[in-house]
């Protein structure tokens, strides 16, 4: 089984979108402050604020260490 066929049964079964890397177009804003170490430790990447909810890309939605890192790091 290819990884993007095993990302697609995440998405599926976590109910959140598949996300690639070119369909993904950062906040501005958050690129300036972003942290590298902060994505490498969470291994995830802040994209948007959409309503006061910030979306984020990640590599396993369900690790709860990188929410975590993500809860600490952001206020939204």
């Amino acid at each position: 089984m290819r990884a993007s066929e095993i990302a697609q049964l995440m998405s599926e079964q976590m109910a959140l979108p598949l996300v690639t890397a070119d369909e993904c177009e950062p906040d501005a804003l958050l690129l300036a402050s972003l942290d590298p170490d902060l994505v490498r430790s969470a291994r995830a990447f802040p994209v948007a604020i959409e309503e006061g909810c910030l979306r984020v890309a990640m590599v396993d939605p369900s690790d709860p260490r990188s929410m975590e890192i993500l809860r600490q790091s952001y206020p939204y």
